[in-house]
């Protein structure tokens, strides 16, 4: 079975302080776009599920994640088959769009499905919360306001951009890294909040508070973002190391930076909607 896991991107992110575990409080708005990992499942007659990875960067992918995720899932719901999982990377590691936990929720979809079990989202994030603060929002098919650590999604209904430009430098960065490097903590918002703040001045309120952490321990990233920020809006997404580039003439946009950044990942991409984008 062909499966496409799609990315997901930070439109806002924002940093609160920390909860009493020690991990920081999130409230973000985030989206899925139509680059993604491209996953063949197929039954085998062995006893473990094996994972290969093959395209970008696959020499550098750990399997660990998938193979967690995926042995929760079978205990939980009592599946005893095993698999041979082969994921194409399309979407760059370490690049802020959260590829392994999409990864993961698209399997873990896929199972469900095939096993005709009843899907359960808040179940779901329950079981896998704990192992990426992404996989709760990539279990979802909508544009979402996400908070606490990862674990709390509910639909927002906002007007945002159809596209938008990813840059990237090829660059892997560790979350955990970044999260240690932050020092200030925003004010909460409220969904309603950032509904209006969408309806009245758009994109231009994109923002990502992790962007002076990520900063600090790449100096090249600020360089990239001073650059592209003259050519449109430009965010960062997640912890890194992927840019955003917002703006009303995309296309001419990206022949701008394909002239800067010629060695870079850069895609013009769509934001999907929900009817789009289901697994």
């Amino acid at each position: 079975m062909l499966l496409k896991a799609y990315a997901k991107v930070n439109l806002v992110l924002k940093v609160l302080g920390k909860n009493d575990y020690n991990y920081h409080n999130l409230q973000m708005l985030n989206a899925k776009i139509d680059l993604y990992d491209q996953i063949d499942v197929k039954k085998n007659n062995k006893k473990n599920d094996l994972v290969k990875f093959r395209g970008l960067n696959q020499e550098n992918i750990k399997d660990d994640l998938v193979l967690r995720c995926i042995n929760i899932i079978k205990n939980y719901y009592n599946i005893d088959d095993c698999f041979d999982i082969t994921i194409t990377k399309q979407i760059p590691i370490g690049a802020g769009m959260g590829g392994g936990s999409c990864d993961v929720a698209t399997i873990v979809k896929y199972l469900l499905r095939r096993y005709h079990i009843e899907e359960d989202l808040n179940q779901l994030i329950h079981l896998l919360k704990d192992q990426s603060a992404d996989i709760p929002y990539c279990l979802t098919n909508k544009i979402a306001f996400v908070e606490g650590i990862g674990e709390k999604v509910s639909e927002i209904f906002v007007a945002i951009p159809d596209e938008c430009i990813l840059v990237n430098p090829h660059i892997s960065i560790s979350t955990k890294e970044v999260f240690e490097k932050v020092k200030n903590y925003s004010k909460p918002l409220t969904k309603d909040s950032l509904m209006k703040q969408i309806a009245t001045k758009g994109y231009s309120i994109f923002n990502n508070d992790l962007e002076e952490a990520a900063f600090l321990l790449y100096p090249q990233l600020q360089e990239i973002k001073n650059n592209l920020s003259k050519i449109g809006h430009t965010v960062m997404s997640g912890s890194g190391s992927t840019m955003m580039v917002f703006g009303d003439d995309l296309a001419s946009m990206y022949e701008q930076i394909k002239k800067i950044y010629p060695k870079y990942f850069i895609r013009k991409v769509k934001i999907l909607k929900e009817k789009e984008n289901g697994n």
